[in-house]
């Protein structure tokens, strides 16, 4: 009984360690948006957005994602490459307005 129970650990012990491995590589992004071409990229490539402003996106892509974006020349950042639902705020001073750190 003993072993069974070890077993079973052992078991869950990979299957929790698997799991994120076998995943797909999401990331928040940040797309600069400079002319409708980037616009029509992300549309034919089936990103995400979570968040426009009038000079990027902010989006989730793929690893696959991420490297068309590259093929065709779209500049992009990588945010965070283990993003989590809920754990953002997005603030965006609109124009020449400057957000304190205070």
């Amino acid at each position: 009984m003993r072993s069974f129970v070890v077993l079973i650990l052992v078991f869950l012990g990979l299957l929790f360690f698997a799991i994120p491995a076998m995943a797909e590589d999401i990331s928040l992004t940040k797309i600069d948006i400079k002319s409708q071409e980037d616009v029509k990229a992300l549309a034919s490539l089936g990103i995400s957005v979570y968040a426009k402003t009038p000079t990027f996106y902010l989006v989730e892509t793929s690893q696959k994602q991420r490297d068309l974006l590259t093929e065709k020349g779209t500049s992009f950042q990588t945010l965070d490459d283990e993003p989590m639902p809920g754990l953002y705020y997005f603030v965006y001073a609109k124009g020449t307005k400057i957000l304190s750190h205070t």
